[in-house]
């Protein structure tokens, strides 16, 4: 990720490991053991992800991709994050609650997020999502 221009498609092999091992322990347990990788950590991987996968797409879908990421696409929407401050506890342990019984509503989160319909300012919004 950190190459110039970076390297999205061995990242996401990357990611889709790490997270396959990290779905199988609870985000508390993730968090409390002796280790490098942490919930919070697994989840700003996976925004940094969605956000270069969805600038990628819509790079390749404009036809030009040295070009700007073209605008968000109607219905445009806004996803709530930390400006709420309950989203976060809301949002932890997206890997382990992906695989199981709220699976649907994480990969919803996720498809916002990698969406050409995202937007940044909520004022642009005519839709809103709240994980």
């Amino acid at each position: 990720l950190e190459s110039n221009p970076p390297d999205v498609i061995s990242a996401r092999a990357w990611m889709s490991l790490l997270d396959a091992i990290a779905s199988g322990m609870h985000p508390h347990l993730l968090d409390a053991a002796d280790w490098l990788v942490k919930d919070s950590r697994l989840i700003a991987l996976r925004r940094v992800m969605l956000r270069l996968i969805r600038e990628r797409t819509l790079k390749q879908q404009s036809g030009d991709e040295r070009s700007e990421v073209p605008p968000a696409k109607k219905p445009r929407v806004f996803v709530y994050g930390k400006e709420v401050e309950h989203v976060s506890l809301l949002t932890q342990g997206a890997s382990f609650c992906a695989k199981g019984q709220w699976g649907m509503e994480v990969h919803i989160h996720e498809w916002f997020l990698s969406s050409a319909h995202l937007v940044k300012d909520p004022e642009e919004a005519e839709f809103f999502f709240v994980p």
